[in-house]
C-alpha cells in the first residue's frame, strides 16, 4: 500500500539556503530522497 506524499513548497532557494515546507496530511511521507545540500530539520505543531 502506497502512503500518500507529503506536500512540499520552496520557502527560499537563493544558491546558498534552501528552505522547504512539508506539510503532512495524516499518514503521509516524503519517501526516499537524496540531500544536495547540508540539511537541518525544524517542527511546527
Amino acid at each position: 500500500m502506497t502512503r500518500p506524499a507529503a506536500t512540499a513548497t520552496t520557502m527560499i532557494d537563493d544558491g546558498r539556503t534552501r528552505v522547504t515546507r512539508f506539510d503532512f496530511a495524516p499518514g503521509a511521507e516524503t519517501g526516499w530522497h537524496r540531500h544536495g545540500m547540508d540539511y537541518t530539520k525544524g517542527y511546527s505543531i
